[in-house]
């Protein structure tokens, strides 16, 4: 059971009631109220902010009604004690006894503990990744990768219908450079340089000299010499399909596979996009106009001009956005319209992409437009990515001579290993950036969070193994469940537990807010609070977890510890990080 929306249910009941007594028509808006943990743990494990919610509604000020909602509260058989708090929030104490009852329930549920048990049908479709496919990934990629795949396994433990997809921009000036760039380093490997002029935005990275010998081996010389037109295409192919399988082998580094890889060539064509302006015209959403001069610093090119444009500001946008340049040419916008109308007719209900920080500002048009061309049923949301700051003990990372200007995926994989990785890239909230230390990170201390939470699942598992060995068995779940819980009455015993129990809420927020980021708090707050119980063990006899003696509270703890198996379990899988039994 999730405890906060027992409270939210039970709040709810009191709400209907308390309207009944105060003659006011009772709205299902009424309940739209937040069940959360108090910022401040010394009011409470549940507070609500429904008095401050509802006291215009009730023609109260938001203490009489809080008093009013307290006075119903404090009759509710689990409820210790209620409290309100300026300026009108109410927290309440529950009993022991009713935290003690919730442990069954994780034991009970195991490995489907805050797992929704059936599909809610929804189909969600999330982009991640989508970088240019003219080289190896970086770590800026690597960051993106995680957070959306991350986000994905939560769906689908969550019971959605789940589409992980990678948008291949494998049309436009990006792609040509690319062709070009082997084509020089295919003449490189034939002392050719001489037949072609390196333009300025050339790929400098060493990675393209081996797809270069790729060719060389297949091909020979025949492309030597040629007019671009012929030679141009060929490379151009070559080179994005040898790309796209660099990246793929990137990604299987950190354990992240696309279901599906869409081509933006393929989607963004003529016709498509002719079907995305009949479906705006008929809305009245396409006018011929001018826009005003861009906020900030402005382009020397820059000129106000007529041009075909999107009524974004329709949709809360700041500013109208243009589909076509004044020569007719689409612009980046267009197409990224097109590939989202392509996915609303795919059918999905609900849209994310997971976006570089440099896309933070291009948010709101592609959400309008969604928005627009969806009839209002589907919703794009948008997480995204700081930056990160590799360093050694300190100190700067120098780039990647093999990358030209970056470093790669694969050279701080070798170095850390997926599971650190993934973590840490959880580490912090999307739109805050990563300080990624070496030297830190490396370490098997407690400054360490992997390796802080992996050891607190290890130590849990090294105590039901010794009472396995002591007792000549493993303790099965069923006997674990037949515990007496109300044993469990140390207040180090209660604050795990407790953490414990916000996995289903934990869970929701994180899909709420597109925020895996709550999933390593959760995960950190569960270690921290079994080590504290530990050292208490280690300290005083009393709390150790096998009491020497008293086989009815040594079995209670052991439920706490499998309870505490079962979350770190849950999340460290959706997450993607091994579960390690021993350390």
């Amino acid at each position: 059971m999730d405890f906060f929306n027992y409270f939210h249910s039970e709040i709810s009941k009191i709400i209907e009631l308390v309207a009944k007594d105060l003659k006011v028509e009772f709205d299902a808006s009424f309940l739209r109220f937040s069940v959360e943990v108090p910022k401040n743990e010394h009011h409470g494990d549940v507070a609500t902010n429904v008095a401050m919610l509802l006291a215009k509604k009730f023609n109260k000020n938001p203490l009489q009604l809080a008093e009013i909602i307290v006075n119903y509260l404090e009759k509710i058989d689990c409820v210790q004690s209620v409290n309100v708090a300026k300026p009108g929030f109410i927290n309440i104490v529950p009993k022991y006894s009713f935290w003690q009852k919730q442990l069954f329930n994780i034991l009970d549920l195991a490995e489907n503990y805050g797992r929704a048990t059936t599909s809610n049908n929804k189909k969600v479709n999330i982009e991640y990744v989508s970088a240019n496919p003219t080289g190896p990934m970086h770590i800026g990629h690597g960051r993106g990768a995680v957070v959306g795949d991350i986000l994905a396994k939560l769906y689908m433990f969550l019971g959605y219908d789940v589409t992980k997809e990678y948008y291949v921009n494998d049309s436009g000036g990006q792609i040509n450079v690319l062709g070009k760039s082997l084509y020089f380093r295919y003449l490189e490997l034939l002392n050719k340089t001489e037949l072609f002029v390196k333009e300025d935005n050339f790929y400098p990275g060493d990675y393209l000299i081996a797809v270069a010998e790729k060719l060389l081996q297949q091909d020979k010389d025949k492309w030597v010499g040629l007019e671009e037109s012929l030679w141009l295409t060929y490379f151009k192919t070559f080179a994005l399909q040898e790309m796209l399988t660099l990246i793929k082998n990137d990604l299987k580094l950190i354990d992240v596979n696309h279901d599906i890889f869409t081509s933006e060539k393929e989607v963004a064509t003529d016709a498509n996009y002719l079907e995305v302006l009949e479906k705006l015209t008929s809305k009245d959403l396409i006018y011929i106009g001018t826009l005003n001069t861009p906020k900030g610093k402005v382009a020397e090119d820059f000129e106000i001009r007529e041009q075909k444009l999107f009524k974004s500001t329709n949709y809360g946008d700041d500013s109208d956005r243009a589909l076509e340049k004044s020569s007719g040419e689409r612009t980046y916008f267009a197409n990224d319209v097109v590939y989202h109308y392509n996915k609303v007719k795919r059918g999905f209900d609900k849209l994310i992409n997971i976006w570089g920080a440099d896309h933070i500002g291009y948010i709101k048009r592609v959400v309008s437009a969604v928005d627009a061309l969806s009839d209002g049923k589907v919703s794009l949301d948008v997480a995204g990515c700081q930056l990160i700051n590799l360093m050694d003990k300190g100190v700067p990372v120098k780039m990647s001579k093999r990358a030209g200007n970056f470093v790669t995926l694969q050279d701080l994989i070798k170095e850390v290993g997926k599971d650190v990785f993934r973590v840490m890239m959880i580490s912090r909230k999307n739109e805050m950036s990563i300080d990624f230390d070496l030297a830190e990170i490396k370490g098997q201390t407690a400054e360490n969070p992997v390796f802080y939470i992996q050891y607190a699942y290890a130590r849990v598992n090294s105590v039901l193994r010794n009472y396995a060995v002591e007792l000549g068995k493993e303790i099965t779940v069923d006997e674990l469940k037949k515990a007496d819980f109300s044993l469990l009455n140390h207040e180090n015993e209660l604050k795990l537990l407790k953490s414990l129990l916000k996995l289903p809420k934990t869970l929701d927020l994180a899909i709420i807010g597109s925020d895996p980021h709550r999933l390593y708090l959760y995960l950190i707050e569960i270690a921290t609070n079994f080590h504290s119980l530990w050292n208490k063990g280690k300290e005083n006899n009393d709390l150790r977890f096998i009491v020497k003696n008293n086989q009815q509270l040594t079995i209670a703890r052991l439920a706490l510890l499998k309870a505490t198996s079962i979350s770190l379990a849950n999340v460290l899988n959706i997450i993607g990080v091994h579960i390690r039994e021993k350390m």
